[in-house]
């Protein structure tokens, strides 16, 4: 039976020519514009001490609902 060549043998098989090689100049552009826009980001995130999740957890907030508690203000912290 012919599968049309979709058996995972001939699909894991490696370009021999560059994918670059055949794109158009339009293509070409259009990347170069996603990749000075798509750059990395650094940034800092808070996490719960007791789920690891971000912070504030559902379970702290849940805390502060039932118990009235003022929430933290997490810059007040040492």
């Amino acid at each position: 039976m012919d599968d049309d060549g979709h058996s995972p043998e001939r699909q894991r098989r490696r370009l021999t020519v560059p994918l670059s090689s055949m794109a158009s100049e339009s293509d070409i552009l259009k990347a170069r514009r996603l990749l000075v826009v798509h750059r990395p980001r650094a940034f800092v995130r808070q996490l719960c001490t007791g789920c690891g999740k971000a912070w504030p957890c559902l379970d702290t907030l849940y805390a502060w609902a039932v118990t009235g508690a003022e929430p933290i203000d997490p810059d007040s912290l040492p």
